[in-house]
């Protein structure tokens, strides 16, 4: 290998590490919570404070809500790792159609920590972020060890 080939696999190494590193933390940040939730999430009664219809050509017709909910005296809303709040949670036709007239919608939520919360009737993400976090992990690998393949060629010349 030459140290222009070798140059140029160890840049790309470095930027899939630090491509894979951040979508590893972000998804390992949820993954655990979202176990939780599965296990030892409790039920409580969120207020809708929207509600929409989202139509597109790939996905079809979507239905989605905001909601919050009161816990040991503070308020959550639907949020992610990220620590974006009030987010749009998409729930099946029937379910969406019984909250928009109720004004009401039931929500899991993880006591020890509150902002780790799903709607009931959406389907709980853990294929996403297992996903997420083969995708980062590969990325992270893949760059470390095309680094070091580069660093090992340029030490033995």
């Amino acid at each position: 290998m030459t140290p222009q080939t070798s140059g140029i696999l160890f840049v790309c190494g470095v930027i899939m590490a630090l491509g894979g590193a951040p979508i590893v933390v972000l998804a390992g940040l949820d993954l655990g919570p979202e176990v939780a939730l599965r296990t030892t999430g409790e039920r409580v009664a969120a207020t809708v404070t929207d509600h929409r219809t989202m139509r597109s050509s790939r996905r079809g017709t979507s239905h989605q809500v905001r909601y919050r909910f009161e816990w040991a005296g503070h308020r959550y809303t639907h949020s992610d790792a990220t620590g974006r709040s009030n987010l749009w949670t998409s729930l099946p036709e029937s379910d969406w159609n019984r909250a928009v007239k109720s004004g009401k919608v039931p929500v899991l939520v993880l006591p020890q920590a509150p902002r780790h919360n799903r709607l009931v009737a959406a389907r709980f993400p853990l294929g996403d972020k297992l996903a997420g976090l083969g995708l980062g992990l590969t990325l992270l690998v893949g760059g470390v060890l095309a680094a070091l393949k580069a660093l090992w060629a340029l030490a033995r010349g």
